[in-house]
């Protein structure tokens, strides 16, 4: 009997639920719910919501799906293993969108593989016992992914439904931003190719215009967005200062804003490019020193592979799935260019919340590894 013909979703959906609910299951025994550190920030600026009926500060706008998942278990009184529960039915929910999604550009045992890979990243798998925002943002970013891709004409319906799971995305982590200009790109790619290029870039200004706008308004609320702080400190991980010498120039000197921003870059270029590099080894590198051997060898070995295939894979998918792959590689390239610009996360989470886009950047290899077929022969 041939493998395709055995692997079926109906045998394939089964099996990955089961190792899903194991996953699960070990991760629970291991870490429980959560519910200290970034997470208590979140349970307090619930507890703030259900009295004052509004967040305490307008940075917590942008945080605030999860604030209002941790509100409505306190004012049910489901408790925090309730709402532990609610992100795993999210999760679960997403996963299997996100093999939908992979059957779709590739096929049920490509999709069964790829999804399998996705249940076993345990580093990501983890977050689904912090009640903070990344479990749900991670499953936002599949349902978002998954809706843009499954359009098949575009209209008012289409823009409504993306605009709104857009907003969605933002509110649960800012970083939903970085979406905004790779699904202007996949539009334009997939459904307005033949318009004028001069008006499509005449939109796409207003809107890079409109970004900057916002994103100078977000670091005009300081707390988190106090990006100035990171190069003050000469931070390469989010809060850990690299050295107890400031780096040249006097970075303290510039507001956090855009202009601040372009006042240290242009009076420190070279300190600014030297921790640009080093945040880019640490980002795509993602051991840490703080790790043991066994931690390090095993998230190299769960991901390191697919750089290797979304590389292998990337010009078959750009000739067969070009908005896909255009849309895959610019969310990628933002999410870097953020880190690039600011610092990396402790536990690799900027990395985590774009894996999905290297799992779909691999599709053409896994296809072919299956079919043992020539890459030119991979039909969609």
């Amino acid at each position: 009997m041939q493998l395709s013909r055995f692997l079926t979703s109906r045998i394939i959906l089964p099996t990955l639920l089961l190792v899903w609910l194991a996953v699960q299951f070990f991760l629970y025994i291991r870490h429980g719910v959560f519910t200290d550190l970034e997470a208590a920030k979140y349970i307090w600026q619930a507890d703030y919501f259900i009295v004052h009926g509004k967040t305490d500060g307008t940075n917590y706008w942008f945080y605030l799906v999860q604030i209002l998942l941790l509100a409505l278990t306190k004012i049910t009184n489901i408790g925090f293993v309730g709402a532990y529960v609610l992100q795993l039915l999210i999760n679960v929910t997403a996963t299997y969108f996100l093999y939908q999604l992979l059957k779709k550009l590739g096929n049920a045992q490509v999709a069964g593989l790829l999804t399998l890979c996705y249940i076993l990243n345990i580093p990501l798998q983890t977050y689904n016992n912090y009640l903070q925002t990344e479990s749900i943002y991670f499953s936002m970013v599949i349902f978002y992914t998954y809706r843009l891709f499954s359009f098949t004409k575009w209209g008012l319906k289409p823009l409504l439904i993306t605009c709104s799971l857009l907003v969605v995305l933002c509110i649960t982590r800012p970083v939903g931003m970085y979406f905004i200009p790779g699904t202007y790109l996949y539009i334009w790619l997939k459904f307005y190719k033949g318009i004028a290029v001069w008006k499509m870039l005449s939109l796409a200004g207003l809107l890079l215009a409109a970004a900057f706008v916002l994103l100078n308004f977000a670091m005009g609320l300081g707390g988190e967005w106090h990006f100035m702080h990171i190069f003050e400190n000469r931070m390469i991980i989010c809060g850990v200062s690299e050295f107890q010498q400031k780096i040249p120039g006097k970075p303290g000197d510039a507001h956090n804003s855009l202009a601040g921003y372009w006042h240290y870059i242009s009076n420190n270029t070279v300190a600014f490019l030297q921790m640009g590099w080093r945040k880019t080894l640490v980002f795509f590198g993602i051991y840490r020193s703080y790790y043991s051997l066994l931690h390090n060898v095993f998230i190299v070995a769960i991901i390191y592979p697919f750089y290797i295939m979304a590389v292998a894979g990337i010009k078959t998918m750009f000739r067969q799935y070009f908005p896909v792959a255009v849309f895959s590689v610019v969310i990628i390239f933002i999410t870097w260019l953020s880190v690039f610009f600011t610092c990396d996360d402790w536990h690799n989470r900027f990395l985590l919340s774009v894996m999905v886009f290297f799992y779909i950047l691999s599709v053409p290899v896994c296809t072919c590894l299956f079919s043992l077929k020539n890459f030119r022969t991979i039909k969609p």
